[in-house]
């Protein structure tokens, strides 16, 4: 839905389920809408509709994707990439990975898909790592794999070229890794062996042997994270606040705090803006103000 941003009075919605005959997901849905310019893009992954462009402003729909792949909505959002020259919109769906054009004059062609890699439950969404490589991670023993995908003329090839179980190399269960400065930077699932739930640091020329580990004390579940500046805040799925300053090669722990009194089930991507950090728990949501000018 979309709704005034001072008043809060709602200004149009979609129900992506009746329109689009979306099937929801397990656990209910978790894509984040994107905004590019004046266009909401969605994936109903419906059934006939995989991808949607929306006027933000009138919430009139300006193209839509044929869903014949037969792709079914995951967690996963819509990542905006340049591939080979061509503005994409990539999405990871249940059923496999798509590229669909988000040139102007295009917006909405499928360009290509990759069906090889299907993870039965997908969350984390697709990373970039080089100009034609995605790296893509879900949990319940899925891993990780490495997708490439090549143009030649107005042909498209897309190929996993690597794929690997999550005690074999980076993953993720739930969050998106961040690419920071040329190293990626994750929380290992719980079934990713010895180095379960850390904190690792990777290499994109080598997603099997970490750079960095976080100690064996410092494990955070489900928890999210994010980037402000030089520094990296990680949130322990119980509520416990991290605060580390990268580089690229380790991060280097500066101050922890519990944030949340019970913390139960800390698990929803943090916030930042203008000094402000907002975090929330299954029941919380918390505002914090980050005082120190080192972490900005």
């Amino acid at each position: 839905m979309c709704c005034d941003k001072i008043t809060g009075e709602m200004k149009w919605g979609i129900d992506m389920k009746k329109r689009f005959g979306t099937e929801i997901p397990f656990w209910y849905t978790g894509q984040c809408p994107l905004i590019d310019n004046d266009m909401l893009v969605l994936a109903p992954a419906g059934k006939d509709t995989l991808m949607i462009g929306v006027d933000v402003n009138s919430g009139k729909t300006l193209w839509g994707t044929p869903n014949d792949l037969g792709f079914k909505m995951s967690h996963s959002s819509v990542m905006p990439m340049s591939i080979a020259g061509t503005f994409t919109y990539v999405y990871a769906g249940v059923g496999g990975v798509c590229g669909v054009s988000a040139e102007v004059g295009n917006c909405g062609k499928l360009l290509w898909n990759a069906t090889k890699w299907q993870p039965s439950v997908l969350a984390p969404s697709p990373l970039q790592i080089a100009q034609n490589q995605i790296f893509l991670v879900a949990g319940y023993g899925s891993g990780g794999a490495l997708l490439q995908v090549d143009k030649q003329g107005s042909s498209w090839n897309a190929t996993i070229k690597d794929s690997y179980k999550a005690s074999e190399g980076m993953s993720s269960e739930q969050q998106t890794p961040i690419n920071y400065k040329g190293t990626l930077i994750t929380i290992l699932p719980k079934d990713g062996g010895g180095m379960r739930e850390r904190l690792a640091m990777y290499s994109p020329n080598d997603l099997h042997h970490p750079i960095w580990t976080s100690s064996a004390d410092e494990r955070f579940g489900l928890g999210p994270y994010i980037v402000v500046g030089d520094c990296l805040f990680a949130l322990k799925e119980d509520g416990e606040l991290f605060v580390y300053q990268l580089n690229t090669k380790s991060m280097k722990l500066l101050h922890k705090q519990k944030i949340m009194e019970e913390g139960v089930d800390a698990w929803g991507p943090m916030a930042y803006a203008d000094g402000y950090l907002i975090v929330r728990d299954a029941k919380t949501i918390k505002c914090l103000k980050v005082k120190s000018e080192e972490y900005v």
